[in-house]
């Protein structure tokens, strides 16, 4: 294929250069064959003796300009080195198969296309060829020249067209090559493809094999738990000979709860005192404020008196306000808010004045007063004078109310008494767990020990501490007896507070500027939330100590279950890790003998390939080893018979032109030399109109 590359490049060259350059004949021995520069840098044997002569060519009007020759494409020859004169190479031994790559591939597309070029370039240099020819050929020379030129055109065709066969011929062997080539792609990827599900299986074993490791270590873990647990049940027995000397402590702990109970009492009994003598400061402290009421109930009599006069004096000035309106319409805006507050205030009057004979009156003129009302806001700043004296008379009144500040102490002392009574809750409910852990150490004793001299005894003390317990939950309920009866005295109380609220909340309404009476409502209601609480917390508790009682009873039937299946478990775990290191034995050596299975496909399948890739090569490179000695001698000798018919034609067109020259001569009587260009193929060099003169009179 190189040779066909670089015979085809020459070509070109002789095509492009055919009607313009020339060698000269005087020095033949400067001519360097293309053939021996392009296949043999050394010389081909063959051709040594051709000599070339130089074209001339002869123009009468105008010069061709100096084209330059390109050097010819070398293709990769330093890789072909053929023998001094044989070419029919046969491959021996073939040391490394190359498998085709895209590189390769790429680089046969690019030859193709250098093809597809060359081609078209030849066509293109035959048509230039012809038009040159065209312009040179004057109206003396003749038409049997012309023919001839013709006829070797054509001749030239013919060759292009056999080797656009030829060329055609290579590119169905490189498609041949390229089925070739992805077959073998193919091929290569199924052998990829069995690699990876080589990989796959092997990642798979090894999943397998951490899964089944996995598996082991769990049922390791299993197993020391278990024996962990029988160790802990060893001890269990162990310590039972301890529980027997804490029991013997418990008995002394429960004397010592027995005599903090009686002291508990005694505190609440003592507190229960303290809270009836509170309870008596509280109603004498609320009959003083009644009597306290009794005068503000005077008092407001005469504010009442003092409003009438008022109303006198806000008539007389009603005149005035009405210029004044305009003015005051924006601070109407900020005072209806206290409007809506003295407004709640009128009906809270109003419900305490529903069993007098005035109710009527009072009613027809707190509409008209809600007007005057209004009014009477505008010209509040005027009136400060006047409230300056009533606030000397609410000072007065918030001295009379600090006495009401005892009853914040008794609130606090209330306070303390709750706090007292849930530490006694909890210290109680301490003692009841302390019990509950005794039940359940007992339980342990009664499930662990089962010796028969120790039963009876271990009966005896259970029976003993069960009675105790009972005792001690009876004097519980004894308690929470007493508690429900204080909750009952406190809901009295409560009712008694509530009572005594509403006579506040009455005495409330008639002290209109006093703010402090609310913050003792928002305590009676945190007092009576308080207490509903505390009610709630209680039956909450005794719930609870139901509810661990009836835990109990289960908790010594769950443990008794627990021990067995725990026997039970550990005799079935025993089994299974039995049976799955069985699997696991047999598993491992179904992947060692899978494992040998796939090697030996890998090597038979590389071996294979090994073979099929040497014998389709060996063949290949053969028979296109042959075919390409077979088209460069063919070239060869074309080349010869063509450059012999050039060299010939070349002379008769030099022998026709002298001819032509001497007739003018004879007419004309001068000798009228035109300029003539002789070109070298290497130098590509002007011969001036002299020197043809001179080579032309030398061959006639």
């Amino acid at each position: 294929m190189l040779a066909l590359i670089q015979i085809q490049s020459w070509i070109k060259e002789v095509g492009r250069n055919s009607g313009i350059s020339a060698y000269p004949t005087s020095k033949p021995n400067n001519f360097q064959n293309p053939i021996r520069i392009l296949i043999n840098p050394k010389g081909l044997n063959v051709i040594e003796g051709i000599s070339l002569h130089l074209p001339i060519c002869y123009t009468y009007t105008r010069a061709i300009p100096q084209q330059q020759t390109q050097p010819p494409i070398r293709l990769e020859t330093q890789q072909l080195k053929p023998s001094q004169s044989s070419y029919n190479i046969k491959v021996q031994e073939i040391v490394k198969v190359i498998e085709p790559s895209r590189e390769e591939l790429e680089f046969y597309k690019n030859k193709c296309s250098l093809y597809e070029k060359q081609i078209q370039e030849l066509t293109n240099e035959v048509h230039r060829i012809k038009n040159t020819c065209q312009e040179k050929v004057t109206y003396i020379e003749d038409t049997h020249r012309v023919q001839q030129l013709e006829a070797n055109l054509q001749q030239y065709q013919i060759e292009l067209n056999r080797v656009n066969t030829l060329l055609r011929e290579t590119t169905n062997e490189s498609e041949q090559l390229k089925i070739k080539v992805s077959q073998m792609t193919q091929q290569f990827m199924a052998i990829q493809q069995n690699q990876v599900e080589y990989e796959r299986i092997k990642k798979s074993s090894q999943d397998n094999e951490q899964y089944w490791q996995n598996e082991i270590q769990r049922l390791n873990v299993l197993v020391s738990q278990s024996q962990s647990q029988l160790q802990q049940m060893q001890k269990t027995l162990i310590e039972s000979k301890k529980y027997e000397q804490s029991y013997i402590q418990q008995q002394q702990v429960q004397h010592q709860l027995t005599t903090e109970l009686e002291r508990i009492t005694a505190l609440l009994k003592q507190k229960s005192e303290e809270y009836d003598q509170s309870k008596q400061t509280y109603i004498k402290e609320i009959e003083i404020l009644s009597k306290r009421m009794r005068d503000f109930e005077l008092d407001i009599q005469d504010l009442k008196n003092r409003e009438v006069n008022y109303k006198q004096k806000i008539d007389d000035q009603l005149r005035e306000n009405h210029n004044q309106q305009d003015k005051y319409m924006n601070e109407m805006l900020n005072k209806n808010e206290e409007i809506s507050k003295l407004q709640s205030i009128i009906q809270t009057l109003q419900m305490t004045l529903q069993d007098t004979s005035k109710y009527q009156e009072y009613e027809i003129r707190s509409k008209l007063q809600n007007e005057e009302i209004n009014n009477l806001n505008q010209r509040i700043r005027i009136k400060q004078d006047e409230l300056d004296k009533y606030k000397q008379q609410l000072m007065i009144y918030q001295n009379q109310l600090q006495e009401y500040q005892k009853y914040t102490d008794y609130e606090i002392k209330y306070q303390n008494l709750a706090q007292e009574f849930d530490r006694v809750n909890n210290s109680l409910m301490i003692k009841l767990q302390e019990n509950d852990q005794l039940r359940n150490c007992i339980a342990k004793l009664q499930i662990t020990l089962n010796d028969h001299y120790k039963v009876d005894d271990y009966e005896n003390k259970i029976g003993l501490q069960n009675q105790e317990i009972d005792r001690l939950h009876q004097s519980l309920q004894h308690k929470s007896q007493e508690i429900d009866r204080l909750n009952n005295e406190n809901s009295r109380m409560s009712l008694l507070l509530k009572s005594r609220s509403e006579e506040i909340d009455n005495l409330k309404f008639k002290l209109q500027d006093i703010t402090q009476l609310k913050e003792y409502q928002q305590k009676f209601a945190l007092l009576s939330t308080e207490i509903e609480r505390l009610t709630v917390q209680l039956r909450s508790k005794n719930e609870e100590i139901e509810k661990v009682r009836q835990q109990f009873s289960q908790f010594q039937l769950s443990e008794a279950n627990k021990l067995k299946e725990l026997e039970q478990k550990n005799v079935v775990y025993s089994n299974e890790i039995e049976r799955l290191s069985s699997l696991l034995k047999i598993k491992l050596q179904e992947i060692e003998s899978n494992k040998m299975n796939i090697k030996q496909l890998q090597e038979e399948c590389d071996s294979q390939k090994i073979k099929l890739i040497t014998q389709m090569d060996v063949t290949t490179y053969n028979e296109k080893i042959a075919q390409l000695s077979q088209e460069v001698d063919s070239w060869k000798v074309q080349f010869i018979n063509l450059n012999r018919e050039y060299h010939k034609q070349q002379e008769q067109l030099i022998l026709s032109n002298a001819e032509l020259d001497t007739f003018k001569k004879q007419k004309n009587g001068s000798f009228r030399v035109e300029s003539y260009e002789i070109v070298k193929e290497n130098q590509n060099s002007k011969i001036s109109s002299y020197q043809y003169g001179t080579l032309a009179n030398r061959n006639l």
